[in-house]
């Protein structure tokens, strides 16, 4: 199984507690349907079962126990203003490799990491105004001891009628060789 960092390498992590920061480069986002990971590919197919008819399922109906195949992998964050900003309700472990600051509770814009801070903002914005689920692909280039990685995301909307509240996301990622300058799928 593949799941957020199962393929991290996790030497040297005391001096990347210290360098955690990414390019600030944008994501590709695409239509939820082409996500190739299986983990999210179930995440996905649970999100359908629970919205049934409806635009999207409500937050009052995402179960832990029913993500724990990917749990560790998950992300929740509260929509704030509309979009203007996100805030982290739940950050699973395995989300941010390498960083020892816990982001439960802080917004998408008080990431330590610009990188993260342009995507997840551009890819949540995409959720909020279109209120479908996409599937991103972004390659982290970090040029430290951390490894670059691509990752596979999948973005759920939750909310009350077509009005979305909360973003639900889980994330895969995959170690890339050094020097990799394009999110090209391995």
């Amino acid at each position: 199984m593949v799941c957020c960092a199962n393929n991290f390498d996790s030497t040297g992590m005391e001096e990347a507690r210290f360098t955690y920061k990414s390019e600030a480069t944008p994501p590709e986002i695409h239509p939820a349907d082409t996500v190739k990971d299986p983990d999210l590919r179930r995440t996905l197919e649970h999100w359908r079962a629970l919205k049934g008819e409806r635009a999207m399922p409500a937050r009052s109906e995402i179960s832990p126990r029913d993500l724990k195949h990917g749990l560790r992998c998950i992300h929740l964050y509260e929509v704030i203003d509309g979009g203007v900003d996100f805030r982290a309700r739940l950050v699973g472990t395995g989300v941010y490799p390498g960083l020892d600051q816990d982001q439960t509770g802080k917004l998408v814009s008080e990431h330590p990491d610009p990188g993260i801070r342009l995507r997840f903002a551009t890819i949540m914005r995409h959720v909020v105004e279109a209120g479908e689920p996409v599937r991103s692909l972004s390659l982290r280039r970090t040029g430290s001891i951390l490894h670059d990685m691509r990752t596979e995301g999948l973005w759920l909307p939750l909310g009350r009628g077509a009005r979305v509240e909360h973003v639900l996301a889980q994330s895969s990622l995959h170690t890339v060789s050094p020097g990799t300058r394009t999110i090209a799928e391995g």
